[in-house]
């Protein structure tokens, strides 16, 4: 059975439960690319998310964060701003999750083992996928 399955080594370069980030890539901000997704992840409402929206649990579990903490640090630096029960990017924020969209795209690639970190300054709005074909 197993010789039926892929073989993400030499299909990928990489093993299939490769590490989904490293922290390594320097973002110029105060937040590492993972802290910006779930900033990302934060905005993607327009009319913006509840407070008491429940926390889609890759964020703990995949990306290894304390969301509350986090998402603290986006509103103590004026990026995350409360207007009644919901949450809103500021302007500021807006530059940077446009920046840093692809980190998006990259996360629902489910089916290739992809690294933040070290595939985003390649990523090119997924043209770095076509290297696994």
């Amino acid at each position: 059975m197993q010789e039926s399955q892929p073989d993400y080594d030499k299909q990928f370069g990489r093993s299939f439960d490769y590490p989904k980030y490293t922290a390594k890539y320097d973002t110029n901000t105060d937040f590492s690319l993972r802290e910006l997704l779930l900033l990302i992840w934060w905005g993607k409402i327009k009319k913006g998310r509840l407070t008491t929206a429940k926390i889609p649990k890759y964020f703990i579990f995949t990306y290894n964060l304390n969301v509350p903490k986090v998402t603290q640090k986006f509103i103590d630096k004026g990026w995350l701003v409360q207007e009644d029960d919901r949450y809103f990017l500021s302007k500021e924020a807006n530059q940077v999750t446009d920046f840093y969209s692809d980190l998006w795209e990259m996360h629902q690639a489910d089916n290739f083992p992809i690294c933040l970190d070290e595939d985003f300054p390649n990523w090119n709005h997924g043209k770095l996928l076509i290297t696994f074909y």
